[in-house]
């Protein structure tokens, strides 16, 4: 994964087509990705007992993808760093303003155009998703809950505590 640029509290992020031969990796990298994120919210949670706004809100924090397939091109202005531009970068930042959460309430989850599962094959786990923006038009989407798959994970992952890690004990 190629980082262009921190946005406020995006990441924007291209990977090139060479170097993502199984395209539908990339939803393993997102699956990967979110699981170790709401694990270490639950982890900082229960070591944090400070009442501050920042850390009683912690749990409200989320994380949401968006992946497309296009062509773009490299842009390197001489004193900044690697950026790209084309019709696509634009329908990608288009895409950070969705309605996603209004519609449909999820909080965790990938938006992923057509072109983008095209690539990979339709999933029966994406709900077919459509925004539609000024100039560009209407823009079909997978939507693909993150939370539940979470959920699912950690439904059937076993954790070990060491005795020395445990909160409480009892015997």
């Amino acid at each position: 994964l190629k980082i262009v640029q921190l946005e406020g509290d995006a990441v924007f992020y291209y990977v090139p087509e060479e170097m993502l031969p199984e395209p539908e990796r990339l939803l393993e990298h997102i699956e990967a990705c979110y699981c170790d994120f709401v694990s270490h919210i639950h982890y900082a949670r229960r070591l944090t007992h400070c009442g501050c706004r920042a850390c009683s809100s912690m749990h409200t924090l989320d994380l949401k993808f968006f992946v497309h397939y296009a062509e773009y091109m490299i842009q390197k202005v001489p004193g900044t760093s690697e950026g790209v531009a084309g019709p696509g970068i634009i329908l990608l930042h288009r895409l950070l303003k969705n309605r996603v959460t209004e519609k449909t309430g999820l909080r965790g989850y990938a938006l992923m155009t057509n072109a983008y599962l095209d690539r990979i094959g339709k999933l029966s786990s994406i709900t077919a998703h459509t925004e539609t923006y000024e100039h560009i038009g209407e823009v079909r989407c997978g939507l693909y809950d993150l939370q539940a798959y979470e959920h699912k994970m950690r439904d059937v992952k076993r954790v070990y505590l060491e005795r020395g890690d445990a909160d409480y004990i009892y015997e």
